[in-house]
């Protein structure tokens, strides 16, 4: 079974790759984004978010290992992730929306108050409030992405 996964990633990699390639020999006007201001702003918008990213990105191990010591089976813990993912699901479909409505500097400020009230929602060894925690954490995912 893990062959398949490393062929399939290998093949999405490679196609990637040709698609990445192919994009970049058909793009017409070079100059288009080489303004000197938004590439710095760019990047110093860029290390905050890959690094509230990687942030975020490292905490799913840890999150598994935590809840293991509030001594919760993995099918427990399985609906916690489940759960995280498919709140993910149902606000993802909202965050474009509510960029466009309410502004990205507040989405993003709502990305960060969100993000803290998950956070602090780990501290709880109750099942009820850590299924909570999923529906603030997993969202705050999808925000960034949609504030650029």
């Amino acid at each position: 079974m893990m062959i398949l996964a490393y062929i399939t990633f290998g093949a999405l990699s490679f196609l990637c790759l040709i698609f990445q390639f192919w994009a970049h020999r058909t793009r017409r006007n070079v100059t288009v984004g080489n303004n000197p201001q938004f590439i710095k702003f760019q990047r110093g918008y860029f290390v905050v978010y890959l690094t509230a990213m990687f942030a975020d990105w490292l905490q799913g191990p840890y999150l598994y290992k935590l809840y293991s010591y509030y001594g919760f089976d993995e099918q427990q813990i399985a609906v916690l992730y489940v759960f995280g993912f498919a709140s993910s699901v149902i606000f993802g479909a909202w965050t474009p929306i509510a960029a466009d409505q309410f502004g990205r500097k507040k989405l993003c400020v709502f990305f960060t108050i969100t993000y803290s009230v998950s956070c602090l929602l780990k501290l709880s060894t109750s099942y009820g409030i850590l299924l909570i925690g999923p529906s603030c954490w997993r969202p705050c995912n999808v925000c960034p992405l949609h504030s650029i």
